[in-house]
């Protein structure tokens, strides 16, 4: 095999370059806490951004950095236009918990007490983007545990090793790792689980197609299927949807019979600083969670 170099034309290069500085610009950390700047959006934003945008102030990464109290989407993903940036979905936990939907039928809301930040602490935003925010919400009627949870924020000086500042000093470069790891205790049993592009890691299809173990226990599938599991041994009732035999249960149907949590959820997307949030497409919550449970 042989391999022919060519030196690179000024127009190359020059595409090149701004190739590097798009990629720079959408890598930067996410959240509205504290901002930088962005370029102008490249893509067609998709119809939920632009159904949310006209409901409130909505602005993707760091468009408008100067602008305050809105909400914001996350720079630096691919799906950037419909995902929120952390301080944002920070905030919506503090008043719905960090359960959702789903764990809803099984379980009470459950809080964060607290929010400890390092490098980049900057008091006045944090408690402007994740505290002040959700006091329109306090005084909402709620039902079943779901109220506003106002967080201590705390700084610390520890240096986190794999963080920007540290690999700075030490003259390495940041990577950001495609994976995310999920802890699980089981009993007196302790595991991890290594998730990467939606799979476990290490997983690889047979014959094209991916099984059952490739499915990682931090899925939206796996997780719905545990709680309708618990549904079924705990004797909780679910609607008639969830018992209806003559249709396919899909997760939407499940988000859908947690009326309580639904109802909380309407109470706090009406409050001024959330009316924008994006909602999740339907199309991506209608896969099948079958009859029957594992």
């Amino acid at each position: 095999m042989e391999y022919t170099l060519t030196k690179q034309t000024d127009q190359e290069r020059t595409e090149n370059e701004g190739k590097k500085r798009r990629h720079l610009e959408r890598a930067v950390p996410p959240g509205r806490a504290k901002l930088g700047k962005i370029g102008p959006p490249e893509t067609e934003l998709p119809a939920a951004f632009v159904a949310a945008q006209a409901r409130g102030p909505l602005r993707r990464g760091r468009m408008d950095p100067d602008m305050l109290g809105c909400l914001r989407t996350k720079p630096g993903r691919i799906d950037s236009e419909v995902s929120l940036s952390m301080s944002d979905k920070i905030a919506r936990w503090s008043c719905l918990g960090l359960g959702g939907a789903v764990l809803s039928h099984v379980c009470e809301p459950v809080y964060l007490s607290s929010l400890t930040v390092g490098e980049g602490y900057d008091e006045t935003a944090l408690k402007r983007a994740i505290v002040s925010r959700i006091e329109e919400y306090e005084d909402l009627p709620t039902k079943l545990g779901y109220k506003a949870r106002k967080l201590d924020i705390f700084q610390t000086s520890l240096v986190f090793d794999s963080g920007k500042s540290a690999a700075s000093a030490a003259g390495r470069a940041t990577v950001t790792a495609p994976c995310a790891i999920g802890a699980f205790l089981d009993g007196k049993n302790f595991s991890s689980e290594v998730v990467a592009n939606g799979r476990k890691l290490g997983a690889s299809p047979r014959n094209g197609k991916w099984d059952e173990r490739a499915r990682p226990r931090i899925s939206k599938y796996s997780i719905a299927r545990r709680a309708l599991k618990v549904c079924e041994l705990a004797g909780i009732p679910l609607g008639s949807t969830a018992h209806d035999k003559t249709r396919t249960l899909t997760y939407g149907d499940l988000k859908a019979e947690a009326k309580a949590y639904r109802e909380a959820r309407a109470q706090l997307l009406g409050c001024a600083a959330f009316r924008a949030w994006v909602a999740s497409s339907c199309e991506t919550e209608g896969f099948a969670l079958f009859d029957t449970v594992e």
